[in-house]
């Protein structure tokens, strides 16, 4: 298993350790009951800055910000199911009940945003 996503035909560093997840919970306000759930496009920009910055800190590179994250999201449509396969395979090694609660498989799934809230 890797921590490296390819985006655009580059290499990005994404892990969801226990304090990845915490810090996106305490982001989006999600609870570990919504895991399962549909995510919209803020809640999956969080998750991304997460799941980047915690790879990076291990690798000893600096945070990414918002935009910076933006970017490298804008820069290839497909990212965003990326992040979403690869949050799903960490949640489920960190807590395997969890795909027993929400939907069947446990995945994170993105919908479209009405409001633009995340």
């Amino acid at each position: 298993m890797s921590d490296i996503i390819e985006i655009n035909g580059k290499d990005i560093p994404c892990r969801f350790a226990f304090s990845a997840i915490r810090k996106f919970m305490a982001e989006t306000g999600v609870s570990l009951e919504d895991f399962g759930k549909e995510f919209g496009l803020d809640k999956v920009q969080s998750m991304a800055k997460h799941g980047f910055n915690c790879a990076r800190q291990l690798i000893g590179e600096k945070e990414l910000n918002d935009q910076e994250v933006e970017k490298i999201l804008d820069s290839d449509f497909k990212s965003m199911t990326k992040v979403l396969e690869k949050f799903t395979e960490d949640v489920k090694k960190l807590f395997p009940e969890s795909e027993q609660q929400g939907n069947p498989t446990g995945e994170a799934q993105l919908i479209p945003e009405a409001s633009g809230n995340g």
